[in-house]
C-alpha cells in the first residue's frame, strides 16, 4: 500500500490514488480487500453507494478521486455510513477544527459484516500533540475463514494482531508461530 497522500500538491494527490486503485485492480480475485489510513480526504457531500452522508464534509479534491476510485472498484467507506460508524471525525487541527480524512476503504461485498468505531478515549491519550492529532479507529470485520481442521473463526481483532507485532507483543506472537509450526509438522514445535 502506498504511503497516505501529501496534503497539498494535485499531482502527487492523483499519484497516490493511482497507486492506490493499482492495488485494488491488480489484488487477486479471492483476496479480502480492506485499504485503511490517513487519506487527507474530505467526503460526504456527494452522496453514493461508496460515500454515506455520516460527518458529511464538502467534498476535496482527493475526497472526489477517493469516491470515484471506491465506486470504480465496487468498495466503500464504512465509517461514512449511518448505522456502520460510531464515534467522531478522525482529526482535530491545531484551531480546534475536527474533520474526517482518516478512512477505510472495504470491499462490496463486506457490507454488513463490518463496524467501524473511532477511538476518542484511547486516541485523546495517544496524541502527540494533545488535541490536534488523529484519533484511531478500529474497523472490525466479520469473516469466515477456514481455519485449520476446519473450524471457522467468525472475527479477526486487529488490535491484537498490531499489538503482536510490536515489541511488547513479542511472546504472543512467538507461541502462534509455534501453534502454527505444531500444525504444519505435527508433533514438532
Amino acid at each position: 500500500m502506498p504511503r497516505g497522500p501529501p496534503v497539498t500538491g494535485r499531482r502527487r494527490i492523483r499519484h497516490f490514488y493511482e497507486q492506490l486503485d493499482r492495488y485494488a485492480l491488480e489484488a487477486p480475485q479471492r483476496t479480502t480487500w480492506i485499504a485503511g489510513g490517513d487519506m487527507n480526504a474530505h467526503v460526504g457531500s456527494v452522496v453514493s453507494r461508496a460515500v454515506g452522508d455520516l460527518f458529511a464534509e464538502r467534498e476535496c479534491y482527493a475526497g472526489s478521486i477517493l469516491r470515484r476510485v471506491a465506486e470504480d472498484r465496487s468498495l466503500w467507506l464504512p465509517g461514512t455510513f449511518r448505522g456502520v460508524a460510531t464515534g467522531a471525525k478522525t482529526f482535530q487541527g491545531p484551531k480546534g477544527r475536527a474533520t474526517r480524512i482518516d478512512h477505510f476503504l472495504v470491499e462490496e461485498s463486506l457490507r454488513g459484516k463490518v463496524e467501524s468505531k473511532v477511538l476518542k478515549r484511547s486516541g485523546r491519550r495517544a496524541q502527540l500533540v494533545p488535541g490536534q492529532d488523529h484519533m484511531p479507529v478500529k474497523l472490525t470485520v466479520e469473516l469466515k475463514t477456514k481455519i485449520g481442521g476446519g473450524r471457522r473463526q467468525t472475527r479477526l481483532n486487529r488490535d491484537v494482531l498490531r499489538w503482536a507485532l510490536c515489541e511488547a507483543g513479542e511472546g504472543l506472537r512467538q507461541q502462534w508461530e509455534e501453534a502454527v509450526a505444531g500444525k504444519i509438522r505435527p508433533g514438532m514445535s
